[in-house]
């Protein structure tokens, strides 16, 4: 089994980075009176901040997800100017000097700061906000502060280890059980972030939210977890990027590890702008319409993609896991897509989301905000699995025919609102419910079973650790302390883990 990772963004619960600032907001251009003046900024190419207007703050969220236990944190800078702690952040007197501020938040209260002076001969740069503790000598996926010492050796705080050990230990300790990471939100294919190799993420972004998380980033993360990793490349993205893409992870990825890729992610989707892109090509010529238009431009996409990473790849080639994306729903779209110009001679897997859920719309809003727990359960054990089970199957069956491995790209629980229905409070307490129920736990396990006799391969979680909200529960795990007697499906994916080696 693999997992998806949420994405890198202010109120993440998963908080990935020793470094918080990664995950910040984008700077904004404030004053003592506005919160937003919506003036320009004068940012540098790495996205620091270069100079200020007078009267001009530029501020920034760094922890809004309200499920962080506090403590002492550590903001540094290079550079000269002033910082103005905001919200509720008490500065540690005697701890702080130039560059460095020492400073104590209670649990669940947000961070955030402006930058309120800055000399542009110097400008104040490099900003790191580390968490409170560090990590284990002997274990970097080990947490620790004085009250939680380690089992032997010393506590290495992060404002010492920050640049060798990027990764917070807690996140890494729940990354160690999955075979693959898929790392699309860290990717961010659905957004028109960059286009050409030289505007590709990079470590010395100031923050890693936007245009995405670097590769070397990616890679330390497959690298230290020994799980492959599962890159979603960009639509909008020309060859020279894919090929250099490639090349590095060739270069720094260890032999013995398969590389999984795919083009973009769920083109078959209107509701995502790849899917109106990518169908531009088939313009006017496809007798199937818009949808079918975007699966025959994904899978000509797909091949070229492809071929430029076995290419890069040479005689070590067989590394590379060719990815199809498709829709659950669909086989036929799945057929169309191997089918045409002989794809299925080069793919590797065809890759779909097989869900169970139920979807609140217009059109069903009234009937699921009437229902009682009792209800729902009985009609996702009778009615909404069953179905899902059945498009497995059916995949099944296009993938045996074009000889492909089936996987799952994402999947699990999808009880979420669409339109005005997502701001239902009846039915957001009906889901919230449904997720933290110990039955999901048994719904997930009947659902993987299902999965393993169809004949599916590689399931990959979506997603790793999420807060719920009106868009989706779909964080195995809440927040990254939560205990675990109360997260049934993470309970469930590490026990199928457990107890269901590779299959196949």
């Amino acid at each position: 089994m693999g997992t998806n990772i949420a994405g890198v963004v202010d109120w993440a619960t998963n908080m990935p980075f020793v470094d918080l600032f990664k995950a910040s907001r984008p700077w904004i251009s404030g004053s003592d009176k506005l919160w937003d003046d919506k003036r320009a900024l004068d940012l540098d190419e790495n996205g620091w901040v270069r100079s200020l207007k007078p009267g001009q703050r530029a501020r920034t969220l760094i922890l809004t997800n309200k499920r962080h236990r506090g403590g002492t944190f550590v903001l540094l800078h290079d550079g000269e100017g002033e910082i103005d702690l905001e919200y509720s952040m008490k500065v540690v007197e005697g701890r702080s000097r130039p560059g460095r501020y020492v400073f104590q938040v209670a649990k669940n209260e947000q961070i955030g700061f402006a930058i309120t002076k800055t000399n542009p001969r110097n400008p104040i740069r490099n900003i790191r906000v580390l968490a409170p503790g560090g990590s284990c000598e002997a274990d970097d996926m080990r947490w620790c502060d004085a009250s939680h010492p380690c089992p032997s050796g010393a506590c290495l705080p992060f404002e010492d280890t920050y640049q060798e050990r990027v990764f917070h230990p807690k996140f890494l300790a729940t990354m160690t059980r999955y075979a693959v990471l898929r790392f699309m939100n860290w990717m961010i294919p659905r957004k028109d972030a960059h286009r050409v190799w030289a505007e590709r993420p990079k470590v010395t972004d100031a923050r890693w939210r936007g245009k995405g998380v670097p590769i070397e980033i990616m890679v330390a993360l497959a690298r230290r977890v020994r799980a492959e990793p599962w890159f979603t490349i960009p639509h909008q993205v020309d060859d020279d990027y894919v090929a250099s893409f490639a090349a590095q992870v060739r270069d720094t990825l260890p032999e013995e590890f398969r590389v999984w890729v795919e083009h973009s992610n769920e083109v078959w989707n209107a509701q995502f702008p790849q899917h109106a892109a990518v169908a531009k090509c088939q313009a006017g010529k496809s007798q199937e319409g818009q949808y079918g238009a975007a699966i025959v431009c994904h899978a000509e996409r797909s091949d070229a993609i492809f071929a430029v990473w076995h290419s890069a790849f040479g005689e070590s080639a067989d590394r590379v896991v060719r990815v199809l994306g498709s829709q659950a729903a669909s086989a036929w779209g799945s057929e169309l897509a191997l089918s045409h110009r002989d794809l299925h001679e080069r793919v590797d897997a065809v890759a779909i989301a097989p869900y169970f859920g139920l979807v609140a719309k217009w059109d069903n809003e009234s009937e699921i905000a009437r229902m009682s727990f009792s209800e729902l359960l009985a009609r996702t054990e009778n009615e909404l699995l069953p179905k899902a089970i059945e498009q497995m199957r059916q995949q099944a069956e296009v993938a045996k025919r074009f000889d492909v491995d089936l996987v799952a790209y994402e999947g699990g629980q999808h009880f979420v609102g669409f339109g005005e229905a997502e701001n239902n409070k009846k039915i957001n307490t009906l889901y919230d419910a449904i997720n933290r129920h110990p039955q999901m736990k048994d719904l997930y396990l009947r659902y993987f079973a299902a999965w393993r006799e169809a004949g599916g391969q590689l399931f990959v979680n979506f997603t790793d650790c999420d807060r719920y909200t009106k868009f989706g529960r779909w964080g195995i795990l809440e927040y990254i302390d939560q205990p675990r007697a109360k997260a049934p499906k993470f309970q469930a994916v590490m026990e199928f883990i457990d107890e269901n080696p590779r299959w196949w």
